[in-house]
Order: C-alpha cells, then structure tokens, then sequence
C-alpha cells in the first residue's frame, strides 16, 4: 500500500511539473539541464567563432565590460554592434522590439493589452519595413549598416544554446526574436515614446469645465514669465495671441487615465553644456552630457568603444541601433538634452453614420484597418482602427479621436545624422550633419578640437497656424498640424560668453515659444548651472564634476523667506542657515521638500478638485515668491496665509507620523532614497533601495519617491589637439544579465560622482583585455 502511495505523489509531482503555470512555462525546464537557468552564463571568457561574415573583426571588453570593436569597415562594425548588443542586452532588445511591434501580449498574456493596442494603431512595424526599402535606394550605406547589424545580432543568437539565454527568457517561457533590418528604424519610435508622446492635451480640453479661460490662462499661461532660455542670444519679446482662431473641443471624460507628461515628468530630462577655450583653464574645450531617465536594470545606454579602419570613436549607444548616440571623437564631442515640445496633436472629427468624417465640405470615408495579434494562453485577439487625414482614429475613454504624433513622421534619417557626425572633422561639419535629425527633437550640444562650441535644437515642430492646447475640432485640411524642421532657426555656435547649456527649458523667451510647447521643464536646473558657470572666470575639470554632483536645489529661493517667515520655531535652527543643499543627512532638506509638496497639493486640490492636471509647480511657487492672487473658480481668492499654515500643518504630522515627532530624526536619506529596478519590475533583480541625495530640482537630479529617475550616465570630455581626455560612468552596469559581474558595478562609482578614465586605444595590441573574442 505505502509503495502505491509513493507512485501516486511521483506521478503526481511529475505532472505539476508538466503543466504549463499561468505566465510560467513547465516547470520541468527548470530542473532538466539542457533548458535550465544553470546555464546562463554570469562570467565570460575568450572564444573564437567561426561561421562569420566578417573573419577579420576583433572585440575586446575591458575590465568595465566595455567592448572594443575593430573592425575595417562601417558594415563590420555594424555586425560587431549587433553581436555585443545580443550578448548584453538581449532581453531588453526583445522587449524593446516586441513593445513597439505591439507584440508583447504574445508573451505576456492580456495583461499587456493597453501596450499593444497603442502601439498597434501606429502601424510602426509595417511603415518601417516600408521606410528600409525606401532606404536601400535612397542611402545604400545606411541600410546595409543596418543589415549587418541585424545579421551581427542573430549570429550572437545562432552560437546560443536554448539553455544560455537570459533568465528572463526561462520565467517567461519563450524563445527571443531574430533582428530584422528594419529594427533600427523602430527604435526611433521607442524613444519618441519615452521622451515626447504625451496626452496633455486630452488634459487640456477637460480642464475648461474646472476653470473658465481667464483661470486657464492665468495659471497655464502661453509663456511664463519666470524662465530661463538655452538661447537667451536669439530670444525677442512679441505679442503673440494665441487664442485667436481656435476651436477646442470640451469632452464629457475626464481622462483619467491619460498619458500626462506634467513639468513633473518633464524633471526626467537631462543637462548638457559646453566651454570654449577661451573660458576654460587649459585653453581647450569641455563638453558634459548627463541624460535624465528611468534607472533601470539594464539602463538605456551600453558604452562601446569603436574603431574602424583606423578612426576611433567612444561613447554610448542604445541597443537597437549600431551607432554611438552621445559621444566624441579626437575631433569632435556631441551630447543631447530633450527639447519637451509638445507633439502630439487630437482631433475630434465630424463623422455620420456612413463611417465617414467630414473634410473640407466633403463626407470622406473611414479606412478600416483589422489588426490581429496573438495572446499568450488565449487564442488571437483584433482590433479594428480607423485611418483618416489627420491620423489613425480610435476610441480614447468614449470619444473618438484621430491621432497625429512625431513618430508617425518618416521623412528624416536620424540615425544617418549620428553616422554623419562621427565622421565630422569640426565643429560646424556636426551641426550640418544634425540638420538630418528629426525626432525625438534634442538640444545638441557641440565641441571640437579647435576650441569651438555650439548648441543646435534639431527635430521637427508640430505646428498650427496659432498655437493650440486641447483636442481640434477639425474638418478642415488646414487644422491638421505640419512638420517644421527647427534645426536652422534654433542654434548658437560659437556664444560670446564662452558656455552654453541645456537642461529641458524654453529654448528661447519669443514668438515661437507657445507653438513648441507650454508645459517645458522648470528653469531651476538651467539657472544653478548658469550659475556655476560663471562663478569661475576659468573652467577647469575639478569644477565640471562638482557641476555633475551639485545637489542645490534651484527652487528653494522661491520658497526660503516665506518658509523661514512663518516656520514654527522649533524648525528654524535647521532652515535659517540652509542653503538648498539635498544632501542625505540634512533635516532641512527633508522638511523644504515635504512642504513643498503640502503647499502645491493644497492649492492644487482647491483649485481643481480631484482633476488631476496641476499647473506647473514653477508657476505656483513664483506666484507665492511674487505675492501674487490665488484665485479660484468661484472668483475668490486663496488666503496665502491660510495655504501656508495648512501646509506646515501637514508638514509636521507627515514626518510627525513617518519619523516621529523629533526633527533631528528627519534625514533627507531616510525620506528620499534611490530605486534601481528591473525592466520588468521582478523583485529578486532590483536593486535595493538606499539613501540618496539630490532633488528633482537638483543639477544631480532624483526624482520621485524613491528616486526611481536620474542621471542615466556621465560623459566629461575635453577635446585636446591630439587626443580627448574623457571620462565617464554609466547607472547600472553594462550587461542585462542579472547576477552577471556587470550587472550593477557601476552604481557606487555613479552614486559618489566617481568616473572611469577613458583610454584612447587605436588598436588591440594597446592593452591587456579581459575578454576577446575573435571571428574566423
């Protein structure tokens, strides 16, 4: 009897482990070695590969896990890029690719049904597809570039055995997709996604029935009067109005669940800046990038060092695409900062029960477009869109609306701009080559050898005859938006006073504000790097990095007197003698920070209720720097007074209830810590949270609580006659593999403001590797 019982529980076990969990593959495959995890390599070591089309590349990762390409030509490198990026980044590629292909529910089940069905509107997979053929007649070089890349990444997929791929492969139960050569095309839509898709102006129309136009106006105006332009050289004064001639149509939804890029969001951006020679202590040029994003594991970057036939360049790449995106050569530096212009526009069309719309007098129809996809333990599911002039239509929480948004925009080459600069020799030849760039539109910041410097804002404006916040009506031809390329208007080389920057702000105070954007980031981070860079009459590199490491907070002038003015008195030994510094230990900064947001959600929640589109915080708080009203709907006006004892009030019992009621318990490191999260959000790959300093208004931002956003990586470059003297530090480490060595390394030297000396390596010989591989 007992040896039937024991049969029973093997077969039993046996088959739990056959069975196939929700979300799981068997779990079978776990235990059985072949398909296992315990084959996922966590360390490398040299090999030789056979097979390739490139017998004569060569790649060598250094200590850091950086990879060293040499190759003879653009297409080896290509191939190179596409092989270390399938070694390192594989998974992250999948999911990149599959999220904008609208084929994530194919491996994730319904759950990822919102994701698709966004991106399935778009179409982006076909119309790239259909762009590389146009390509290959129109730029052979470029598209066979991107062939070999392709060809490069599956090789590395080819040499894989099924066992050997990334851990996430195994939990999620399938196998990765082979590149195809359109894929670099595609990862412009992804980053058009992470830097300008925005739904504001769903926000915008729903907020006429919480606050009449005056209001509206008042607290979103067209143009702020506190900002702080990159290019204050080419800014005018106007008087623009841009009410004139709109039609904004007032939904019955609020939009809930609207994809909102606020200033808030807009605290993800980035610095760059620039000095020329003659400010800088060694009589050449500096360059400094620091880009602004989510801090994931892996992160948006992957340093490479590429050589090919003879000419050196080093920087960081995004996996998806084979060329370095910020970067220098011994000529030339280039760095980015997002533009945050607004582009995207919805239209409200006039449509019958034909399924047609009305466009200038003329009923048109409405193109069906059936799209199926697969769902993983479901059978295939559709959606039906509806293509119209103004963009895809779909229906958005009961209204139907047509879309039109940057990305859809195929007229540019973006990745031949990041071609054409490496190769350029000056700096002038770089900003030639960025007039090919198009979207996502950024702030380039420029340098070279000769001492020069520029900054260029390259990438397509959406424009209207006026500008325009809010869902269009439209049935006319002219109330769809056009494309304007800004990369000729928006520009300074070579700047009198020696320095530029960027940090997300207004390009410039003028006319043409209003039609790119109104919600650009707030200004504190561009005024404490101004600041810094006229402290000294010479720049030199100790300076640039305390410039990387600042954690002043730029807004907390706006907010000292009236805080000091009315504090209780047991907080004023801590804020009488802070000077914005939001560093781990002070109570100062914990205290500043908590009020803050106590005073804007008071007015905010007064204001509008439980809307939630705040205006930006940079107007409320130079509102209350100013005196100025408050008023509300009802046409009264909030007591300042009243606001200010409200939000001491929370102030003290938040922290009172978090930390206890002693403010020498209130440490910013306890209230503000950093978050380093897995792509995916799995717990056992994150990393654990810990104390961190900087704000969202800090040079050396964090942003939100934990600080899950931040400088993505550091590049501190000075361009000498002979050869730059670099160095630079990444968040996160350079593989995807979690538990590899090069997972997480580089957090503490990132987190202390610590870089990595890059050396100039022009051939293999030159050093000592730890990893080579090589192709035969």
């Amino acid at each position: 009897m007992r040896n039937w019982i024991w049969l029973i529980v093997a077969g039993l076990w046996i088959a739990l482990l056959s069975i196939p969990w929700p979300g799981l593959p068997k779990l079978l495959e776990f235990f059985i070695y072949p398909t296992s995890v315990l084959q996922v390599s966590l360390e490398d070591e040299d090999r030789n590969f056979s097979g390739s089309e490139y017998p004569g590349l060569r790649i060598s990762y250094d200590e850091r896990g950086v990879p060293h390409l040499f190759a003879d030509s653009e297409a080896e490198l290509a191939y190179g890029m596409g092989f270390t990026h399938a070694k390192d980044r594989q998974f992250q590629l999948e999911m990149l690719r599959r999220t904008v292909k609208g084929r994530l529910c194919e491996v994730a089940g319904w759950r990822a049904v919102k994701s698709d069905r966004f991106w399935l509107k778009f179409d982006f997979d076909q119309k790239s597809k259909e762009a590389f053929e146009k390509l290959k007649n129109e730029d052979p070089e470029l598209a066979s570039v991107f062939e070999a890349y392709a060809k490069g990444f599956n090789f590395y997929l080819q040499q894989q055995k099924s066992g050997e791929r990334p851990p996430e492969f195994h939990l999620l139960g399938f196998e990765p997709t082979p590149m195809e050569p359109h894929d670099p095309i595609i990862l412009i839509r992804y980053m058009d996604k992470v830097l300008n898709y925005s739904e504001n102006d769903l926000k915008f129309s729903a907020l006429q029935k919480y606050l009449p136009q005056n209001l509206i106006e008042y607290y979103y105006p067209w143009k702020r009067d506190y900002i702080f332009p990159i290019y204050p050289e080419i800014s005018q004064v106007d008087t623009i109005n841009p009410r004139q001639g709109l039609r904004t149509y007032i939904p019955e939804s609020d939009f809930d669940s609207a994809q909102v890029r606020r200033a808030a969001d807009n605290e993800v951006g980035s610095n760059n800046w620039s000095v020329a020679a003659s400010k800088s202590s060694t009589g050449n040029a500096f360059l400094c990038n620091d880009t602004h994003l989510s801090l994931d594991l892996p992160g948006t970057w992957y340093e490479v060092h590429q050589v090919v036939a003879g000419k050196v360049a080093h920087g960081f790449s995004i996996p998806g695409a084979p060329f370095i995106i910020s970067g220098f050569t011994n000529k030339v530096a280039w760095g980015m900062t997002n533009a945050t212009w607004d582009l995207t526009e919805f239209y409200k069309l006039e449509l019958n029960d034909d399924r047609q719309y009305k466009l200038d007098g003329q009923w048109e129809d409405l193109i069906p477009r059936t799209v199926e996809f697969p769902v993983k333990d479901r059978e295939n599911a559709s959606f039906v869109y509806y293509d119209t002039y103004f963009g895809p239509l779909d229906s958005v929480e009961g209204d139907f609306l047509a879309t039109q948004w940057v990305a859809q925009n195929f007229e540019s080459s973006e990745l031949r701009a990041f071609l054409d600069v490496r190769r350029s020799n000056n700096m002038e030849e770089a900003y030639q080559a960025l007039q090919n760039f198009g979207h996502p539109p950024q702030n380039f910041v420029l340098a070279d050898n000769q001492g020069n410097i520029g900054m260029v804002t390259s990438g397509f404006a959406l424009m209207h005859d006026q500008p325009r916040r809010g869902i269009v009506n439209a049935n006319r031809s002219n109330d769809k938006a056009r494309f304007k390329h800004m990369g000729r208007k928006l520009y300074v080389l070579n700047p009198e006073k020696g320095w530029n920057h960027s940090a997300n702000q207004h390009q410039v105070v003028g006319e043409i504000s209003p039609y790119l954007n109104t919600l650009f980031s707030p200004s504190a981070r561009g005024r404490r790097i101004s600041e810094m860079l006229m402290e000294k009459p010479k720049i030199d590199r100790d300076h640039l990095k305390k410039m990387h490491g600042d954690i002043i907070d730029g807004e907390w002038p706006l907010l000292k007197d009236i805080m000091i003015n009315s504090s209780p008195e047991i907080f004023l030994p801590y804020l009488e003698n802070w000077a914005g510094n939001c560093d781990e230990e002070s109570e100062a900064a914990t205290i500043y920070s908590v009020f803050k947001t106590a005073i804007l959600d008071t007015i905010n929640s007064q204001l509008l209720g439980d809307f939630d589109f705040p205006p930006p915080a940079d107007r409320m708080l130079y509102l209350l720097y100013q005196n100025k009203p408050i008023p509300i709907g009802s046409g009264q006006n909030l007591s300042r007074d009243e606001l200010v004892d409200a939000a001491w009030a929370g102030t003290v019992k938040y922290l009172g209830d978090y930390y206890g009621y002693n403010p020498k318990l209130w440490q910013y490191g306890k209230y503000h810590k950093i978050y380093f999260r897995h792509l995916l959000r799995l717990m056992p790959f994150n990393h654990t949270p810990f104390p961190a300093k900087g704000s969202p208004r800090t040079v050396n931002v964090s942003s939100h609580l934990p600080g899950t956003h931040g400088p993505s990586m550091r590049t501190l470059v000075e361009l000498t006659s002979s050869n730059p003297i670099a160095e630079t530090v990444l968040a996160g480490g350079q593989s995807g593999i979690p538990g590899h060595q090069h997972y997480t390394d580089q957090i503490s030297d990132w987190y202390n403001i610590h870089y990595h000396k890059i050396n100039w390596i022009e051939s293999p010989e030159q050093s000592p590797w730890s990893v080579t591989y090589k192709f035969d």
